[in-house]
């Protein structure tokens, strides 16, 4: 896993295409088993992505929740309505300040979703272990540029979308009303290349971050982040 690979021009052309159709099947994939988790839970899947956010970040503002999913403030106090009915997740007072709220999984549905997805993790493991460090900071960058690309993507056809019943063609002419926003996106992606290896790691009270040079760097977290 570890040995260099060198391809030719022809041979790095047909990777990336690889690569791509590998990428696209991973992500139907895990269409299909979120889909699946969401059906044993007996929730729908924009309730399983609000799930999958809180499950992700542990302890999320209301606000933040809904930024998250891309729903308004008040579909999202719907939504946790249910899930807190159907006893997945529950409201907490935050600490720091007893005027907010956060939202967090229920214990339940912690285990539930360790018992399922943990599998998952068990049967990849032994190929993550056989990246090296360079492959792993090489992929998180990838899948974080790959994340804001699509965000930014998303909210540009929604702008776009024109929810009237109506013919093809014209779905067709509002397609390529998209094109005018590449020069952003495109901006969007230099942006993300320039950091492409400035991925940081928290372990313990210390944020680890690379230099100009490549160089990993402690920085001292503090105790209220």
């Amino acid at each position: 896993m570890n040995q260099e690979i060198r391809l030719s021009r022809e041979q790095r052309v047909a990777a990336i295409a690889q690569m791509v159709d590998a990428l696209r099947a991973s992500q139907t994939a895990s269409d299909m088993m979120d889909e699946a988790f969401c059906d044993f839970l007996g929730i729908n899947r924009t309730d399983g992505r609000c799930l999958d956010v809180v499950d992700r970040l542990g302890e999320v503002p209301a606000g933040q929740l809904a930024t998250e999913v891309g729903l308004t403030t008040g579909a999202v106090t719907a939504m946790v309505d249910r899930l807190e009915k159907a006893g997945l997740l529950q409201r907490k007072s935050d600490p720091g300040d007893r005027r907010k709220v956060l939202i967090v999984m229920t214990e339940e549905a912690k285990q539930i979703t360790t018992e399922i997805y943990g599998q998952m993790a068990h049967a990849t493991a032994p190929f993550i272990s056989q990246l090296s460090d360079q492959d792993l900071v090489t992929l998180i960058s990838f899948f974080y540029a790959s994340r804001d690309v699509n965000l930014e993507l998303a909210r540009k056809v929604k702008s776009r979308t024109d929810k009237r019943r109506i013919p093809l063609r014209q779905r067709l002419e509002q397609a390529k009303e998209l094109t005018k926003d590449a020069k952003a996106l495109m901006k969007l992606i230099k942006n993300e290349m320039k950091d492409w290896v400035k991925v940081d790691f928290v372990v313990g009270n210390s944020r680890w971050v690379q230099d100009d040079e490549g160089r990993w760097v402690e920085e001292k977290v503090s105790s209220d982040v």
